[in-house]
């Protein structure tokens, strides 16, 4: 017969190590997501940014250009 102490001896190192590694995956999983949450940050600033640069892009296309200065004789250039 084993003495009585000693009977959970194998299961508290499995116990700790399975918390431990817990823990460490628990920290892992923060931290992706930390990172996921960053980069969807980033790429809102960048949708952002180039929904500004099309709204600039279709402003400009939009306007009047005239050619040929001011003597008359010039062509005016409307793009749509």
């Amino acid at each position: 017969m084993q003495p009585q102490w000693n009977t959970y001896r194998g299961q508290q190192p499995n116990n700790a190590t399975q918390q431990m590694a817990g823990a460490g995956q628990t920290q892992n999983l923060e931290q992706r997501i930390a990172n996921i949450e960053n980069q969807l940050n980033m790429l809102i600033r960048m949708i952002e940014y180039n929904n500004q640069m099309l709204r600039h892009m279709y402003h400009s296309q939009n306007n009047i250009n005239m050619s040929g200065g001011g003597s008359g004789g010039g062509s005016v250039i409307v793009r749509m």
